[in-house]
């Protein structure tokens, strides 16, 4: 269920709350909130689904949300778990493909949507939400990254034989390299 946000003083003060608009003068607490909307979940429902087609990214505002990826055989693997302050979609808004992930209220939650074009557009015009916004996609993004590494690492430790020489940092580059090529 979406819903545009209203901007009275209360729900500008919640909007302020929020890590990424923390510092937020109340004016541009109602620039970053026009256009907005509000998405409410209930445990269990889907926010979207791995594959679909997307413009918008969220911003969770309460509430957890699980991260699954789909796996051969129809089933699917929750990868991670996101709360408070955490993006999410941002991936596709950002290289307009379709959904990488399926998201799924692990609780009852709250997030703001912000479109694509109202995104560019706050970008565009140097807003500072929006430059806040691409901050904390950019610490996102890296940290889902060195998750990846490590996990990485773990991976080609286990199936690396025990009587081989163990792989380089160099290969592991050249692995690294290989692997997200096309990303």
């Amino acid at each position: 269920m979406s819903e545009e946000i209203n901007t009275s003083q209360s729900e500008l003060q919640a909007l302020q709350k929020t890590e990424l608009f923390s510092d937020l003068t109340p004016a541009e607490a109602t620039v970053a909130s026009d256009g907005m909307q509000l998405i409410k979940l209930k445990e269990g429902e889907f926010l979207f689904r791995q594959g679909d087609a997307g413009d918008t990214m969220f911003l969770v505002i309460n509430g957890e949300l699980e991260v699954r990826l789909d796996v051969p055989g129809g089933a699917h693997r929750v990868v991670s778990r996101v709360g408070e302050n955490s993006i999410l979609g941002e991936m596709c808004l950002l290289l307009n493909e379709p959904r990488t992930a399926t998201i799924v209220a692990a609780s009852d939650a709250e997030l703001w949507q912000v479109s694509r074009a109202r995104f560019e557009e706050s970008v565009k015009w140097n807003e500072r939400w929006a430059n806040q916004f691409v901050f904390l996609m950019a610490q996102t993004l890296a940290g889902r990254l060195s998750s990846m590494n490590s996990e990485l690492v773990t991976l080609v430790a286990e199936y690396t034989p025990a009587q081989s020489k163990p792989v380089q940092p160099q290969e592991m580059d050249e692995i690294f390299q290989r692997l997200f090529a096309n990303l």
